[in-house]
């Protein structure tokens, strides 16, 4: 059980979210990096879809029962009593520890997983916040100082509580480049065809798939709004009415710079859709914020199930080595 005792910023309760409800108008919403946070919960021991902190800006919690933690993200910035945490290794806290959440470093969002999960209720099977429509989470809205956050019961805890952390380290997915300035290394992200791609013409088309964007301040939960140094023409798209949309879809706006649909994406929208990141390119765009470069690889089907069948080996890959770690000890 943690206190919050600072907050300047914005901090949600967030989980795989609730995709089954966008025909009735609500966002998916959940993290803006489900990789990590899948992946930190594996190592914690709890299930893939329970509830973590996601954080932007400053946070200082105290923790009023004992429990392990960790930061899921690897641009992540966490310090308990005043020493850093690791991204990707287990912490054990006890009662009085202090538990600083700091602005993350060339990211928007810190994912920090507790053990047993972020314990509020369930609203359409998701705990994940919708500040739009002002449910789920923390009474639909972000932290703020006086928040109570409480965690599920473990059936039986793997870490040694007489140690501050566990042995287990693990190189948590990292979507930026490793060598370079990340500011300057454009990350690329796959994605299929949309239905008005053949209106943006052969200059269009090249421009979309060859230039670097970059994330914009203006972006959101909702969407990114990318700029590049050419616009898309625009002169060929049709006029459109609303209809369904999805997060990950590219649109082009009337001035023909890009924007991506994030987890808050609305239902319905009327920009001409160029192009769909895949499902498993989009926690790279969770990685990501202002002044960060974006390269769009287009890929066909059989391109983009063998991309996403590549992803979910991965994940195995991950899950397994957890367990090997917990088996041998």
């Amino acid at each position: 059980m943690l206190k919050v005792v600072k907050a300047q910023g914005i901090g949600l309760v967030s989980d795989l979210g609730r995709p089954g409800y966008l025909g009735q108008g609500v966002p998916i919403a959940g993290a803006m990096d489900t990789y990590s946070m899948v992946l930190a919960n594996a190592a914690l021991g709890n299930a893939s879809h329970d509830a973590v902190l996601e954080c932007m800006g400053t946070f200082e919690l105290v923790v009023s029962k004992p429990g392990s933690l960790m930061v899921g993200t690897r641009s992540g910035r966490v310090l308990v009593n005043k020493a850093a945490v690791m991204p990707g290794r287990v912490v054990w806290t006890d009662v009085g520890d202090i538990i600083d959440i700091q602005p993350a470093h060339l990211a928007w969002w810190t994912v920090l997983a507790l053990r047993g999960g972020v314990r509020v209720p369930e609203v359409l099977g998701s705990r994940s916040t919708c500040m739009a429509g002002q449910f789920g989470g923390l009474e639909g809205r972000a932290l703020k100082v006086g928040d109570v956050i409480h965690t599920h019961p473990a059936e039986h805890d793997r870490f040694d509580r007489n140690a501050r952390t566990t042995a287990i380290g693990l190189a948590m997915p990292l979507a930026h480049a490793t060598q370079g300035d990340p500011r300057k290394v454009p990350v690329d992200i796959a994605c299929l065809p949309g239905p008005e791609l053949p209106q943006v013409g052969d200059e269009g088309l090249h421009l979309l798939f060859q230039q670097i964007y970059t994330v914009q301040a203006q972006s959101n939960r909702q969407a990114f709004r990318l700029k590049a140094h050419r616009a898309l023409p625009t002169h060929r798209m049709p006029a459109m009415k609303s209809h369904a949309v999805h997060p990950g879809l590219i649109q082009l706006p009337p001035d023909g710079q890009p924007i991506v649909l994030m987890p808050d994406a609305q239902a319905t929208g009327g920009y001409p859709r160029v192009a769909s990141v895949l499902s498993s390119q989009m926690w790279k765009l969770g990685q990501m914020a202002p002044g960060q470069r974006v390269r769009f690889k287009l890929v066909d089907f059989e391109q983009a199930i063998s991309l996403n069948q590549a992803h979910e080996r991965e994940r195995i890959e991950f899950l397994q080595l957890v367990e090997q770690h917990f088996h041998q000890r």
